[in-house]
């Protein structure tokens, strides 16, 4: 090998760990990649999509504003979608500009190549790239080649006969599924990364397809809404602020580098969503001054500095849009398909003639007196347990919600949408310990991980539950971080030496419990509400059988781990299971990406 060679792999080498730490954690966000792959369908779940779609297809034209309906009612009125100045604005532009760069490579492989084919060579390499990856991190490297090589091979080869052509009408969305999807993977890739960091690998793998497959991000995976993106960008700042504080350990001062970088994340969220970015920036407040007050100019310039830098496409894209550079896209007037006269649409504030300085401050003043009036609504809901048990504990049918969703009972609650939550009912004894200084150590990433779940908890209870939520969505950037709380539990990692049988306890609910909840709901001819209710009532037995395992652990002292490893395996295993089942057979919007599975959904 040539020195320039040499020097070309050490350079990927080094992207690598850069993005995924090590081997294991490339092959965990191929794996991922493969696995969302199989329930890919090519459609519009939800009507706000319209609108971001829409809204790729203008950037991608070179401009910011929708000139183009090109999905969605010709009306072009979708949620989300804006008017400033006769023109029409969609919103989360951060998925947007993610997306945007798969759009252009989609464009020039589609100009030479079959895109179905694409595809699914696409599909099948992350399934090669997953066995390379692991054989290298595994040290079983031929092993790992061979066997990534004949499921890609296998998986390429079995929908040929089903391929179909492709339509280039829907590219645009696709873009938005691929982006949305490599941020799900990321979300796995961040929190087998942390707990890597602060236990092993075995304990971070766990937690990485957890976070991933065994929570609602699973489901919104490959829809292009912003919950995988947020989700991804929380733990991007939890990570950065982790790496912050290992040095502490050892009597130092904050790694400078890592604080700024969790700053900068979550700037960045801003351009996703604001209101979002400002809780989780209150969070890193509280967790980074309140347990580090020491502050030198230094710090605070490199921070500051990196802040400000990562704020500036929010601020631009603000500016351009609405003249204003902290109101974004979602505070902008609603379009509702009438245009002022003379073809001019209701003015921001970009015809306003007044200072910057008084526009800044009247907005800021406008954000958080919305802010802080969503959150003392919320807390009316806290002394309201009807409604706390109907969005957290069981849903079921409501028919002022079902109304809208077609005379179903298509959602779920909290813990039906993640039954592994019920480990954590060993928390309260955990506090218990803590206050009296025995065991438990919280850290400054749990303080900042507990602030985040608390504040956007406190800022959508007040509009739940609403209908379309499926899985709570609204909620769901929290949930990988109550992967991240059961795994700072030593009882559930203890769990992890009976590996096997929690890989096989999940698998076996995966692969066997799905096929059951398929004949079950097919041969008894029952209703998408009947069958989502039906995974409702057996996530919940599922979650209090954990949760009894938990806290006869915890009350005993008699850990059963290898009982619990099943428990965790079967309510991790009911998730993934309701997500596969759910996109082929009850919610089956658009065509599947993979014609196999399209075929076999289409049986069904």
């Amino acid at each position: 090998m040539t020195e320039v060679e040499q020097e070309s792999d050490g350079r990927l080498a080094g992207l690598r760990r850069s993005l995924f730490g090590d081997g294991l954690g490339e092959a965990l966000f191929a794996g991922l990649l493969f696995v969302f792959g199989v329930y890919w369908a090519v459609g519009v779940f939800i009507t706000d999509t319209y609108t971001v779609a829409n809204t790729l297809v203008g950037v991608a034209d070179g401009h910011l504003y929708v000139d183009r309906i090109e999905y969605g009612p010709e009306s072009a009125v979708t949620p989300g979608m804006n008017v400033v100045d006769g023109r029409l604005y969609g919103r989360n532009y951060g998925t947007v500009f993610a997306a945007l760069p798969v759009l252009y490579v989609l464009r020039a492989v589609g100009a030479v190549a079959d895109l179905r084919l694409v595809l699914v060579g696409l599909w099948a390499a992350t399934a090669l790239w997953t066995g390379v990856a692991a054989g290298r991190a595994l040290g079983r490297r031929r092993l790992g080649d061979r066997v990534g090589a004949a499921v890609a091979l296998l998986a390429f080869g079995v929908n040929l006969p089903f391929a179909a052509d492709f339509d280039p009408s829907t590219l645009a969305l696709v873009s938005l599924q691929m982006a949305t999807m490599v941020a799900a993977a990321l979300v796995g890739v961040l929190l087998y990364r942390l707990l890597t960091r602060t236990y092993d690998r075995r304990t971070g793998f766990a937690a990485g397809v957890a976070g991933a497959l065994c929570t609602p991000v699973g489901f919104w995976a490959s829809i292009p809404k912003r919950h995988a993106f947020v989700a991804a960008l929380v733990l991007a700042t939890l990570y950065c602020f982790h790496r912050s504080r290992e040095g502490m350990d050892e009597g130092g001062a904050p790694d400078a580098r890592f604080r700024a970088g969790a700053y900068a994340v979550v700037a960045l969220t801003t351009t996703v969503h604001a209101a979002i970015a400002l809780l989780l920036c209150c969070s890193l407040l509280v967790a980074d001054v309140g347990t580090h007050r020491e502050v030198d100019r230094r710090t605070v310039v490199t921070v500051g500095g990196a802040f400000l830098l990562a704020l500036g496409p929010f601020l631009v894209l603000n500016t351009a849009i609405s003249g204003n550079p902290i109101r974004p896209p979602r505070m902008l007037p609603r379009f509702d398909g009438e245009l002022a006269t003379g073809g001019g649409a209701v003015v921001g504030d970009s015809g306003s003639h007044v200072s910057l300085a008084t526009l800044l401050l009247g907005q800021l003043e406008s954000i958080v007196r919305r802010l802080v009036g969503y959150l003392v609504r919320s807390l009316g809901v806290f002394v309201d347990p009807g409604r706390l048990y109907e969005i957290f504990v069981r849903g079921g049918y409501n028919a002022e919600l079902a109304a809208e969703d077609g005379g179903e009972a298509v959602r779920l609650s909290v813990l039906e949408s993640m039954p592994l939550l019920a480990g954590l009912a060993a928390v309260p004894s955990l506090l218990g310990e803590w206050r009296r200084g025995r065991t438990l150590r919280f850290t400054p990433t749990d303080l900042l991980a507990g602030t985040y779940t608390l504040l956007l908890c406190l800022l959508y209870l007040q509009a739940l539950p609403l209908h379309a939520m499926v899985t709570v969505r609204y909620l769901a950037s929290v949930m990988p971080l109550a992967v991240y709380a059961l795994a700072r539990l030593s009882v559930v990692r203890r769990c992890l030496d009976h590996g096997w049988t929690l890989g096989l306890s999940y698998l076996g609910t995966v692969l066997v419990g799905g096929q059951l909840f398929v004949l079950t709901s097919v041969a008894s001819g029952m209703s998408v509400g009947e069958s989502v209710q039906l995974h409702a009532l057996v996530n919940l037995v599922g979650a209090g059988v954990l949760a009894m395992w938990v806290l006869s652990a915890r009350m005993r002292g008699d850990d059963w781990t290898r009982v619990g490893a099943v428990g965790l395996g079967v309510c991790g295993g009911l998730t993934t299971a309701f997500v596969l089942v759910s996109r082929v057979l009850y919610f089956p919007f658009g065509e599947l990406a993979i014609p196999v599975v399209q075929a076999f959904s289409s049986l069904l």
